[in-house]
């Protein structure tokens, strides 16, 4: 098992080694935890949720996305959550959720819309799979609504520049 490890960690850093892209300054992102991007009422009549049944208007008038939020519209930052994937071939993800909690898939509560933010990857590439795990991911974030067919999924996007691997407390 330790000499498997090890071989992972050589390829990955092989693999890293030969990479001459440029490497971003993730001291100059912003922490934006779901306290704060989840921290206002927002959802439609019937669906605050995004696997919930679809609506028939707004409760009490439109949402509103407060103004302090809106300001982190094209900031880069980053958001500590976990990965529910959405485009996923052999084995590698292209796009995927990132949500609050863990329980926020199969058996728990489906997140609410400013409870999750829809990942992209730049063209071209991908990430593994990285499921029950807490996730940082860093890139440029995108506020307003985002819209399929007329209904809202969601209010939060992310073009990703670096994903890592948060190490739960206690371990």
């Amino acid at each position: 098992m330790r000499a498997l490890l090890l071989a992972g960690l050589l390829a990955c850093a092989a693999g890293l080694a030969a990479d001459e892209s440029p490497r971003p300054d993730f001291a100059s992102y912003k922490a934006l935890p779901f306290d704060r991007l989840a921290a206002f009422p927002y959802g439609l009549a019937g669906q605050d949720s995004v696997w919930g049944s679809p609506g028939t208007g707004f409760k009490q008038g439109a949402p509103k996305i407060p103004d302090d939020i809106l300001a982190f519209n094209g900031a880069k930052a980053y958001v500590t959550g976990y990965m529910i994937p959405l485009d996923l071939m052999a084995g590698m993800v292209h796009s995927f959720a990132l949500v609050r909690s863990r329980m926020s898939c199969c058996y728990g509560q489906a997140p609410k819309l400013n409870e999750w933010v829809l990942i992209d990857l730049p063209k071209g590439k991908h990430t593994y799979l990285a499921q029950d795990v807490p996730l940082d991911v860093y890139g440029t974030l995108e506020v307003g609504e985002r819209k399929e067919h007329g209904q809202v999924i969601g209010i939060y996007h992310m073009v990703m520049d670096m994903m890592r691997i948060e190490q739960e407390p206690g371990q």
